[in-house]
């Protein structure tokens, strides 16, 4: 078994090579009408390179049309709340964006939260439950997480001409709709000119980046049984950060209230 700092090399060496290959600086046609798309309806605003006060349908499970008006969400945020509006992103800036996501504050909480779960629990990876094992669980969930956001928001969102970000829609509709439109976005995205369309690039990156673990994880965590729970996982907790994401500001805002 390689070192864990090794396999962290190797792996990002052959990040190197497709990244290079996809990633331009070339600008993507259209701009964003606000709130995500639906996968049965879509009403295209008249002026899809300016911010339209046109409302676009997103009647996927009943969800209610949203306008696309307030100010515009700072460009390499992966989450465009519902006051905001999305600005467009070049391939590059796509790419930039996937990086500068995983240098947060939370996105390091959020790694060391999982890799310490992992090793109180002794579930996948098994490096074992020492000091060492601990220091191995956390590089191999940095390295999931980053390569996941990599091919997510940048490769295959460079590839596909799809915009990933998360379109919260607010507390003007009801919370079982927001809640199925949290879930949705997991098979639901949008194009680059705002048309709704399949999620691909998600679904493509979790089985991309699962395949990938092979390269670091111990032996008795490979193959395809093992590989299909870590799928099921990674397609779960994709589920709960929408919801966390759609909810978030509620839970803020109640927050505030009660101790005013």
């Amino acid at each position: 078994m390689f070192p864990i700092h090794l396999r962290i090399c190797v792996l990002a060496t052959m990040l190197t090579l497709p990244v290079a290959a996809c990633v331009g600086q070339s600008k993507q046609v259209g701009a964003f009408a606000g709130g995500d798309s639906a996968v049965l309806s879509v009403e295209q605003p008249d002026a899809p390179s300016t911010v339209s006060d046109k409302a676009t349908s997103k009647s996927i499970f009943g969800v209610p049309p949203t306008k696309a008006t307030g100010s515009p969400a700072p460009k390499f945020h992966l989450i465009i709340h519902a006051n905001e509006y999305g600005v467009p992103l070049s391939n590059g800036e796509k790419l930039d964006s996937a990086i500068r996501s995983r240098l947060t504050a939370s996105s390091f909480a959020s790694t060391a939260l999982s890799a310490g779960w992992s090793h109180m629990l002794n579930t996948p990876p098994h490096y074992g439950t020492d000091s060492g094992a601990f220091s191995e669980r956390v590089g191999a969930v940095e390295v999931r997480q980053t390569t996941q956001s990599i091919f997510t928001y940048g490769i295959y969102a460079v590839l596909f001409h799809d915009d990933l970000r998360y379109y919260a829609i607010g507390d003007e509709t009801n919370v079982p709709m927001r809640a199925a439109y949290a879930a949705s976005r997991l098979v639901v995205t949008q194009k680059d000119n705002g048309r709704a369309t399949a999620n691909w690039p998600l679904l493509a990156s979790i089985a991309t980046t699962t395949a990938l673990t092979d390269t670091y994880y111990p032996p008795r965590d490979h193959g395809f049984a093992n590989g299909a729970k870590a799928v099921g996982l990674s397609i779960g907790t994709t589920i709960l950060n929408n919801e966390f994401q759609e909810f978030i500001g509620d839970g803020l805002r109640l927050l505030r209230r009660n101790r005013n």
